[in-house]
């Protein structure tokens, strides 16, 4: 459950757990390729009149290509986020503020959610694998083992 009606806040935090399936329409136009289910679990809390904050964790894997060394990449994504949905007028231009109607009755997380999923996806770390693990770097790292040995045996010769 990702939208939450705002009189149950007057109860306290309210749970935020769902696991989406990569087809679910929320999550079109990513332009991310979902290798399972996203799990998305937090609460969402009121924390002054017209502002709520939606504390929590998004979990999903991404296949992608290293930028790299072009071999397909499989990242595992946890991140946690807090995101601030406010009806104050002077907090619209907030970047960072996800705005609501004075009249919102219910809060969506989804979307809010998902951005969030995909700024992890995109920011490079989810593009790219360790570099262990990298054939490019493996390739590099085997060059300079073999050179180091070319060279220790020349060393060597009297």
């Amino acid at each position: 459950m990702l939208k939450v009606d705002i009189r149950d806040l007057g109860r306290g935090p309210v749970e935020t757990d769902a696991q989406l399936d990569p087809s679910d329409p929320l999550l079109q136009g990513l332009g991310l390729e979902l290798t399972g289910p996203i799990d998305v679990e937090g609460s969402l809390h009121a924390t002054t009149e017209g502002e709520y904050l939606w504390r929590g964790r998004i979990r999903a894997t991404v296949a992608a290509e290293c930028r790299r060394c072009l071999t397909d990449v499989r990242q595992e994504i946890d991140a946690g986020a807090d995101v601030l949905f406010s009806s104050d007028p002077d907090a619209a231009d907030d970047p960072s503020v996800y705005p609501l109607a004075d009249t919102a009755t219910h809060v969506d997380v989804g979307e809010a959610c998902f951005f969030d999923l995909a700024g992890e996806a995109f920011d490079g770390r989810a593009l790219r694998h360790r570099a262990l693990d990298c054939a490019r770097e493996r390739d590099v790292v085997a060059l300079e083992r073999a050179l180091a040995q070319d060279v220790g045996h020349l060393a060597e010769r009297p």
